[in-house]
């Protein structure tokens, strides 16, 4: 059940819910945008070859899903999924959700 209406930045999508825990999305394009941001780029980014992806944290800030299209076996590397799910939430105004990598 949602409490909020999904937040859309420019890297991605955050929805809530009553229990506490988020959603973070991104579709290809978002991702190649964040992925190659001038300043922040990661090179060799994992991220910038998805079509979508979405990341479920509960409420203690813990991953709890993680589902990555084409390839749901594609090893996404944990500081490259901190740093962009990190910057969705803080662009989204839940800067201080315990799912916040700092």
């Amino acid at each position: 059940m949602f409490v909020s209406i999904a937040e859309r930045t420019e890297f991605g999508t955050v929805r809530t819910y009553a229990s506490g825990s988020v959603s973070v999305s991104a579709n290809g394009a978002q991702l190649y945008a964040w992925s190659h941001r001038p300043g922040a780029a990661w090179p060799c980014s994992y991220l910038d070859d998805c079509e979508d992806v979405t990341a479920d944290f509960d409420s203690r800030g813990d991953l709890v899903d993680l589902i990555a299209s084409p390839d749901e076996t594609i090893d996404i590397p944990g500081d490259e999924l901190s740093a962009w799910s990190t910057d969705v939430l803080i662009a989204a105004g839940m800067g201080d959700h315990p799912a916040v990598r700092r």
